[in-house]
């Protein structure tokens, strides 16, 4: 009886360990299915061994239907060949190793994966294998993509815009960009001015005023100029001053503050300005010219004019007496009315 009780209690402790083993077992396919990532594990030749359920998302079969079948069961012949390239880099690099991977889902659509794929050790017969944990980074493939391509579209704008990009950094005020607009502007190669400070594009009397703007701003955050667009005078390298106009961002990265300056040389326009102010002078000057002349002229015609209206309205009315002849009177109506119709167009063209 004692043996019996005996092989009784090592059986019943056999079930429980089995019991125990199943148990997490089951706990680990459960946190394994939860998982947002696709589990899986493979033996030497491709076979899978174990997944979770988010595989249920990929075009092929049911998740359980993936055990016991190899990677040219289930997916098209340029997938499996490129997992299984993967996988033996895995093996082969006894260390874990990152690669992406592009597979497709039951809606059709082609998701791209960051895999991390380590190898493991299945048995005795079977000691190498691989385990892959791959996470869908479809979304953060496209904005990146998305933003390659703005940030292509912009570098593009940036070197061929015809203006001064200069970016300076809050703590020194030093020039980290420089474009092809403002080496046209200032005169000076992209290396010999990155990292120089920004006063040395500023005429003198600018400087301190600068420099303390720029304190200002990284102590208290004080933009005073940010988004607004105001006209200074540049420095060019051969220390002739010009006109320009500034508009003025500021941006944070990594706790640091980054001013974007875009400058237009104005010098053409300034020049344009100081001509239409000349013209307008010279249009002022030449107006004041003709009233001039006109009032001179006025005052040469109306005067001989009003001489001969006054003689002949008094030839014509006899004042003094009877005139010689009667051709005297037609004469002197002759002249006061060539006279009125001289008084009269003077008076129209004034």
């Amino acid at each position: 009886p004692l043996r019996v009780i005996g092989v009784h209690t090592d059986i019943d402790q056999f079930v429980q360990a089995q019991m125990a083993i199943q148990e997490r077992g089951a706990q680990l396919q459960a946190i394994l299915d939860n998982s947002s990532s696709l589990i899986s594990m493979k033996d030497r030749v491709g076979n899978i061994l174990l997944i979770n359920n988010q595989f249920n998302v990929l075009d092929g079969p049911p998740s359980e239907d993936f055990i016991g079948k190899n990677v040219y069961d289930i997916f098209p012949k340029e997938v499996a060949d490129e997992l299984w390239k993967n996988d033996l880099a895995a093996m082969k690099s006894n260390a874990p190793i990152k690669v992406e991977e592009v597979v497709k889902h039951k809606n059709g659509e082609w998701h791209t994966y960051l895999t991390t794929k380590f190898p493991v050790r299945i048995g005795d017969d079977e000691p190498f294998g691989t385990c892959a944990i791959s996470t869908d980074i479809t979304d953060r493939k496209q904005i990146e993509t998305a933003l390659l391509a703005s940030e292509e579209k912009f570098r593009s704008i940036y070197l061929s815009a015809n203006v001064a990009m200069i970016i300076s950094i809050d703590e020194e005020g030093s020039i980290i960009s420089w474009n092809p607009g403002a080496e046209k502007a200032f005169g000076y190669a992209e290396n010999e001015i990155l990292n120089q400070p920004l006063t040395l594009l500023m005429p003198e009397r600018y400087r301190e005023a600068h420099e303390a703007g720029l304190k200002r701003v990284c102590e208290t955050g004080d933009y005073r100029i940010v988004g607004k667009t105001v006209e200074l005078e540049g420095l060019h390298r051969d220390g002739h001053e010009f006109p320009l106009e500034l508009s003025l961002g500021a941006w944070h990265s990594k706790g640091k503050i980054y001013f974007s300056a875009v400058i237009h040389d104005i010098s053409d326009r300034k020049k344009a300005e100081e001509q239409l102010q000349t013209a307008l002078a010279d249009a002022e000057r030449a107006n004041q010219a003709k009233s001039e002349f006109l009032a001179t002229m006025s005052h040469e015609f109306r005067t001989p004019l009003n001489a001969i209206l006054g003689f002949s309205e008094m030839l014509r009315s006899q004042y003094f007496g009877p005139l010689g002849a009667d051709n005297y009177e037609v004469y002197a109506n002759d002249i006061h009315t060539s006279g009125e119709h001289m008084m009269e167009l003077s008076n129209d063209m004034l």
